[in-house]
Formats: structure tokens, C-alpha cells, sequence
């Protein structure tokens, strides 16, 4: 088991009825503002998005544009750094000249390069904190896929017209890449700790000999409620492995 004491990055929680922004495309205002588009040769039916980017509104919220996703993760062959501060109400900073394919908790582009990039929300911890499981492929044979830790934070900054704004941005936390190797993994959340659990083989054609590995990512700052996740987090997997033992 590895622990990754990430307690001092801990945002202060913002109130949900406070944010004008979501990951959740199907929570959110663009859901029902969206094109169909139906594939020649498989019939299958994809939604896009009408306006890749919008800004906040009064009757709900809008998606963070996942150009600012992109920003916050970096390319390829420069990931981004490790805490960046991004405005999605920056309307022109955050389109996608690509068509934005939204399902029930993701999005995904084909960037003009090549490849693809998407993500899907996983959950929120306690403390505000967003999950979100990233795949990012620049078109070559190198392949990003890791889980990235996000939170919506109150910020401001100096206008010469207004003086100074108010404004809620993104703030990149980190993320944790996936092991290369082939096997299982997943993830379970409780309170302000996320575990990943993977079932590391040998190779991706090698099946029979495995190892298993367990990493928490503790944005807790209490010590006890951090020791009480982790017990309950352990319950979790060990569940999860009896559930594994009888299929």
C-alpha cells in the first residue's frame, strides 16, 4: 500500500449552489442544446455540443469547456503543470474548433492532430474535490491515462476596466497515471481519500502471474478521519477482491 499525503492542496470547499460550472454534461445546461449526429456505417447516434464554450448563466450551469481541461492536462509531450488556474468563462481562450461529443458524464474530441481526448467524471470527495478519469491520445502510439484531481476555487483578478473580478476557476491539483502494464484496475472514494487498486500482470499477454498494488490519495487534513477512511476504503477492496474469488 502507498500513500500520497496530498492534505496541503485541500481546497476550501465552495457550496454547490455556488458554482455556476459543471463536469457532468448531463446535469448541466448544454445537455439540451446539443446536435445529433448519426454515423453512415454503424448507425450509431453521438450528441454534440451546439457551443463548445459558454458562459455562466443565471437559470443554471454551463460545462467546463474541456479546452480548458485540455490546458489544465497538457499535451502529450508536454504535460501540464502542476497547478494551473483556468477562467472557463474565458469564451474565446476555451473553443473548440473541433465538434464536442458530450455523453451522460464525459466529452471527447478528435483533436485536428490526430488522436483523441476525453474524460469522465467519477465522483467528488467530501471536500469539494472532482474526479475526473482522462484519456488522452496525441494520435501517435503514446497514450496518456491517469486520474486527475480538480477543484473549483473563488479567485480574483485585476481589470482595468472593473478594477478588479471576481471569478470561480479550475484549479489543477495533480493527477495519477495509470500502470502500463496489463490487468485490473479500480478506484473507491471515501470522504476526502481516493484509493486505486490494481491487479498488475507480468504483461498484457501474461494472465497468470500478478501482483497487487494499492495507492491512496489523501487530501484529508485531519489525521483520524484520514485513518478512518482508510479502514473503510480497505473494507471496500477487500470486498471487492471475495466479489472477484466467485465469478
Amino acid at each position: 500500500m502507498e500513500v500520497i499525503d496530498c492534505s496541503d492542496l485541500a481546497p476550501k470547499p465552495i457550496e454547490d449552489k455556488d458554482l455556476p460550472y459543471t463536469f457532468i454534461p448531463e446535469k448541466s445546461l448544454n445537455w439540451n442544446e446539443t446536435e445529433i449526429e448519426v454515423d453512415s456505417e454503424t448507425k450509431y447516434t453521438s450528441k454534440y455540443l451546439k457551443d463548445s464554450s459558454m458562459r455562466p448563466r443565471a437559470e443554471g450551469k454551463v460545462l467546463v469547456p474541456i479546452a480548458a481541461l485540455q490546458q489544465l492536462q497538457g499535451s502529450c509531450a508536454d504535460l501540464g503543470p502542476a497547478v494551473l488556474l483556468v477562467d472557463p468563462a474565458q469564451r474565446n481562450a476555451f473553443f473548440s474548433k473541433e465538434k464536442v461529443y458530450v455523453e451522460r458524464y464525459g466529452a471527447w474530441i478528435r483533436p485536428e492532430e490526430g488522436g483523441r481526448f476525453s474524460y469522465e467524471w467519477k465522483g467528488a470527495l467530501k471536500n469539494g474535490i472532482q474526479i475526473l478519469k482522462i484519456y488522452d491520445n496525441g494520435g501517435g502510439s503514446w497514450t496518456e491515462t491517469c486520474y486527475q484531481f480538480l477543484a473549483f476555487e473563488k479567485c480574483s483578478r485585476i481589470s482595468s476596466r472593473e478594477k478588479k473580478k471576481e471569478f470561480i476557476g479550475v484549479k489543477n491539483l495533480g493527477s495519477i497515471s495509470f500502470d502500463g502494464r496489463g490487468g485490473l484496475t479500480r478506484y473507491f472514494f471515501c470522504r476526502n481519500v481516493f484509493a486505486i487498486y490494481e491487479i498488475l500482470t507480468d504483461s498484457v499477454w501474461d494472465n497468470e502471474q500478478f501482483s497487487t498494488k494499492i495507492t491512496l490519495i489523501s487530501f484529508e487534513k485531519s489525521q483520524v478521519l484520514f485513518e478512518v477512511a482508510k479502514a473503510e476504503l480497505y473494507k471496500k477492496i477487500l470486498m471487492f477482491r471475495s466479489e472477484l474469488k466467485t465469478e
